[in-house]
């Protein structure tokens, strides 16, 4: 990205898929939430994890409020719908963590070094929890998209020059 000049220089929002390097950046940040649709539904086959099936429709039913209030020419969702969002994301965030609650270590048990290994549904409700209003920020801000889709396309084709010019 500091090759390209983006994100140096930029002073919107950048909606990413939560890649730590990115942080590093001074602008505002949103994550991409077809990326966390991807997490959602694999946590919820592989980890058969209902927690997981209610964020997914939490995030869509949010995203066609939205898109449904752009329509009708609002530049925000009512501030009771909002509360009522950020409830149901906070429930669902509650039923992940009692669902992926770290595992209980005997009192005779020798103590490792480092951080403990999580799954990666804990990875994930880690990081909705520590970053929900970028998650969410679609529906705080009108003019941030639900995902960086359209922005990964324009991208796609500098990297493949790069990488073809070597």
């Amino acid at each position: 990205m500091d090759d390209i000049g983006i994100l140096p220089e930029f002073t919107g929002r950048a909606v990413h898929d939560g890649l730590a390097s990115y942080q590093q950046h001074g602008c505002a940040h949103g994550l991409c939430n077809s990326h966390h649709l991807r997490e959602l539904t694999f946590v919820e086959e592989q980890f058969h994890q209902d927690w997981a099936a209610r964020m997914k429709e939490l995030l869509l039913d949010a995203k066609a409020s939205v898109e449904a209030a752009k329509v009708l020419g609002r530049s925000a969702l009512p501030e009771s719908e909002v509360a009522e969002i950020e409830r149901q994301y906070q429930t669902n965030l509650d039923k992940g963590f009692a669902a992926n609650a770290a595992p209980e270590v005997a009192a005779d048990a020798p103590e490792k070094r480092g951080r403990k290994k999580q799954s990666k549904a804990k990875n994930l409700l880690d990081r909705l929890d520590k970053h929900r209003f970028e998650v969410l920020a679609f529906v705080h801000d009108f003019r941030v998209p639900f995902d960086n889709n359209l922005a990964e396309r324009d991208l796609r084709m500098v990297k493949a020059q790069q990488k073809i010019s070597g």
